[in-house]
């Protein structure tokens, strides 16, 4: 992998702010910088846009590097400018993505180096990574709110308490166990699939799978 080098004045650059629950925990992949500026800090994944694809296409091949993610929920979040202070005229557009942990396989490289760390525990980092990723976390608690984004964070199938887990990990509290079944169910995103998961000596649970792997707004 090609170390990021320091653009000219007019750099437009891509950053994608990658989120994954892991452990019960909204997780978030960072690189820790090997070239100036900024060297040997934690900073979100991306790169210089060079205009030979789309912006998307970028975004999405940065995000299929670091992850070896493919089919996920990606958004463009928003395009901003001073995120890097060294070059206070590039512009950064910014997205966001939610990956199944478990399909992640990350980069295994010991330049640029990726690693997941707890979203709510992420302190100094390069440029104002902060900024992108305080308006990705506001934006995808918005959305678990009105879409089923959540299908990207899930395996094929689930229980209710993995859902329900997956949901309080993101909005940061806790649901009523049966009010949440009924709003999930209410909303037409989840079907049982009529299978069941034994775990231990507890009652078998129902499994469930989202009705479409396609945004969906309800």
């Amino acid at each position: 992998m090609q170390p990021i080098q320091q653009a000219n004045e007019n750099e437009i650059a891509t950053v994608i702010v990658i989120f994954a629950i892991k452990n019960k925990h909204l997780n978030i992949l960072l690189v820790k910088r090997s070239a100036e500026p900024e060297d040997n800090k934690w900073a979100l994944p991306g790169g210089t846009w060079t205009g030979e694809k789309k912006l998307q296409e970028t975004a999405t091949a940065r995000l299929q590097l670091e992850t070896g993610a493919k089919d996920v929920y990606l958004e463009q979040l928003f395009t901003i400018s001073g995120l890097n202070n060294y070059n206070p005229k590039s512009i950064a557009v910014c997205y966001f993505a939610l990956v199944n942990e478990k399909d992640v396989t990350l980069r295994a490289e010991k330049t640029w180096q990726p690693k997941w760390f707890n979203a709510n525990q992420i302190n100094s980092l390069a440029f104002k990574n902060k900024v992108v990723i305080e308006k990705a976390l506001e934006r995808i608690e918005s959305k678990l709110q009105y879409s089923n984004v959540a299908y990207s964070l899930l395996p094929n199938e689930f229980t209710l308490r993995e859902l329900q887990e997956t949901y309080e990990a993101i909005i940061g509290k806790k649901f009523d166990r049966r009010n949440f079944r009924k709003s999930m169910i209410s909303n037409n995103i989840i079907i049982q699939n009529g299978k069941f998961r034994k775990s231990g000596a507890y009652r078998p649970a129902a499994l469930y799978k989202f009705i479409s792997k396609v945004p969906t707004l309800f």
